[in-house]
């Protein structure tokens, strides 16, 4: 039983990583409902320590809408030959 516990926890928690990397709106627009909800129920504490950081906006922010408008590109890395030894 201690075992199945464990391994759920292990998965939520590496559900819900994955979908902040890969959905950040999302999960800060439910995690911003959530926070609401609970401000509104009294639970203030709870609902500052869930209240989503708000972002600047800068590339690294995560919001992926700006690999167009605002990353500079990353030069081509350099090749390198593989020299193989007998």
């Amino acid at each position: 039983m201690t075992e199945t516990i464990i391994v759920a926890l292990i998965v939520l928690w590496s559900v819900w990583v994955t979908f902040r990397r890969f959905f950040p709106a999302t999960v800060a627009k439910q995690q911003k409902n959530l926070a609401t909800f609970l401000a509104l129920k009294g639970w203030m504490g709870v609902s500052k320590w869930l209240e989503p950081a708000i972002s600047g906006g800068d590339c690294d922010s995560g919001c992926s809408r700006c690999p167009s408008r605002c990353a500079t590109p990353n030069p081509e890395p350099e090749e390198q030959v593989v020299r193989w030894q007998h």
